[in-house]
């Protein structure tokens, strides 16, 4: 791992690897945003492959995040790496680990809110580091 580690903190030495570990985190983001979108949406054919996708690309996107990272004390990609690795841990925590339907429904309403609140927070504060990285001319 550290070796892996190593490496990757060589590649983003090179402008051509932030590009692509960002871009790709992006695309992450963005896909994270489909199940949602399709739920509010009125959609339920598809909501359990949905959901299982949803659980897999978000279990991966820590570590994808971590590949993108030049260094651990720039403070906005920290503040981001934070806030995904608080997420994922909300994320995996669903209310399909209760059995009762009732407990269920009663876990949804407390664990929903933060879950989405830390999307919005993770989108943006996502979308705020793209912009600062093109505002000053690229990586």
């Amino acid at each position: 791992f550290l070796l892996e580690l190593s490496r990757s903190r060589q590649r983003q030495a090179s402008s051509a690897g932030r590009w692509w570990s960002g871009g790709a985190f992006v695309c992450f983001v963005g896909y994270q945003w489909w199940l949602p979108l399709y739920r509010w949406g009125g959609g339920s054919a598809q909501v359990d492959l949905l959901r299982t996708q949803h659980r897999r690309v978000g279990a991966w996107m820590p570590l994808l995040l971590l590949l993108h990272g030049a260094s651990f004390g720039a403070g906005m990609l920290t503040l981001l790496t934070a806030a995904v690795l608080l997420h994922t841990i909300v994320g995996v925590a669903d209310s399909s680990l209760v059995s009762d339907k009732q407990r269920q429904r009663a876990y949804l309403r407390l664990w929903l809110l933060p879950h989405i609140l830390l999307s919005f927070l993770i989108t943006g504060l996502a979308l705020h580091h793209v912009w600062v990285i093109l505002a000053h001319g690229g990586p």
